[in-house]
């Protein structure tokens, strides 16, 4: 995160009183665990991905966006890949409801640490999470912890995942 990402983000801050929301704190550490990449780019795992993490190959830009970068010829603004972000929050959220609707009512902690791991997984990979799924259903969030951390995904994203996981145990 660029020092200029940082001032905007303590503007930001304290033009809101010094308070985040739960969506600020979620999207500042978003920023940091994936980066910010204007140019698209293979990730770790060979994935198109440009921004802060979007991944073009699950969904594209909108139709704009795409528009503008190719009249330009350049990357993303900063102002795009923010709001492709929200976009992407807005979509991993909804994920959520669909596959969990009661996430809603968990702490703002653990809600965050629901949706990183919806916007780093995806759908696809985070809904097979079957023994953490069954556990946080039961209210077990001890187990929930332990099975997040024995996962493919906790090994591949190491120092990110001991951070969410911390988390959500701390709840």
């Amino acid at each position: 995160m660029s020092f200029k990402n940082i001032l905007q983000l303590f503007i930001s801050w304290f033009n809101k009183g010094g308070q985040m929301n739960n969506d600020d704190l979620l999207m500042t550490k978003l920023r940091v665990d994936e980066g910010v990449r204007a140019i698209p780019y293979r990730d770790s795992k060979g994935i198109w991905t440009v921004g802060i993490g979007h991944n073009l190959e699950a969904r594209s830009l909108p139709i704009d966006i795409t528009v503008a970068v190719i009249k330009r010829a350049g990357g993303l603004k900063p102002a795009e890949m923010e709001r492709v972000l929200k976009l992407d929050v807005i979509l991993s959220k909804e994920d959520l409801t669909s596959l969990y609707p009661s996430w809603i009512n968990l702490s703002p902690v653990r809600q965050r640490v629901l949706v990183n791991c919806m916007f780093n997984m995806g759908m696809g990979v985070f809904r097979r999470f079957y023994k953490f799924w069954a556990a946080t259903k039961h209210g077990d969030m001890e187990e929930g912890a332990v099975q997040l951390d024995d996962s493919k995904w906790s090994r591949q994203v190491g120092i990110r995942a001991k951070r969410l996981i911390k988390m959500w145990r701390n709840g």
